[in-house]
């Protein structure tokens, strides 16, 4: 059933309950296309819902059918959605590669693999500058302009995504505040020349 209409509730009939077989003949005579996803109500003489949800977003439709006289009660289709709800479903189509087809599926997956090679090469760029002969952090960078560098990129992913841009600013804050406690500590315990 699509995001939008999952907390849809429809009132129940009066008569004897349908079967599913009959609940099954009135959807396919409705025209809903295939494959489509029945759902069974919780309680004998509630409507019925079954959705077809195809690649293509705009083409989803939902029907709600009375569970005791068998009359579609809502034909609900994408042009029905609000705005929000419209974008929502847009969204998730196109996250899980189904709205522009094997194009769409290409890219989701050169996302991921994008993803897997930064892991993958952050491990190997932490290697090659670690300390000799030791596992510590990388050196700080000499040159002061790599970290406007790095702010041009972070910044505006932290803004474009705000839960990351707070994470971030979290550890800045932790590493700041354990560098700042390190230096007090060893100002009062001088090492010994």
């Amino acid at each position: 059933m699509p995001w939008a209409l999952q907390q849809m509730q429809m009132p129940a009939g009066q008569a004897m309950p349908l079967s599913v077989d009959e609940i099954v003949q009135r959807l396919e005579a409705s025209g809903l296309g295939r494959p489509y996803v029945v759902s069974i109500p919780k309680a004998p003489g509630k409507a019925w819902s079954a959705s077809y949800l195809p690649d293509r977003v705009e083409d989803t439709r939902t029907l709600f059918i009375d569970g005791a006289s068998g009359q579609t009660i809502a034909d609900i289709g994408y042009r029905d959605f609000g705005p929000a709800a419209k974008a929502i479903e847009w969204g998730i189509s196109v996250h899980q590669g189904q709205q522009f087809g094997r194009v769409n599926q290409l890219l989701m997956l050169t996302g991921c693999i994008a993803i897997w090679m930064l892991g993958v090469s952050a491990v190997v760029m932490w290697w090659k500058r670690r300390p000799r002969g030791r596992l510590a952090a990388p050196p700080a960078p000499e040159d002061r302009r790599a970290y406007r560098g790095i702010a041009a990129v972070v910044v505006p992913l932290g803004l474009l995504f705000p839960l990351v841009g707070a994470s971030l600013i979290a550890v800045l804050t932790l590493d700041l505040a354990v560098r700042a406690s390190v230096r007090i500590l060893r100002g009062a315990h001088p090492k010994a020349a």
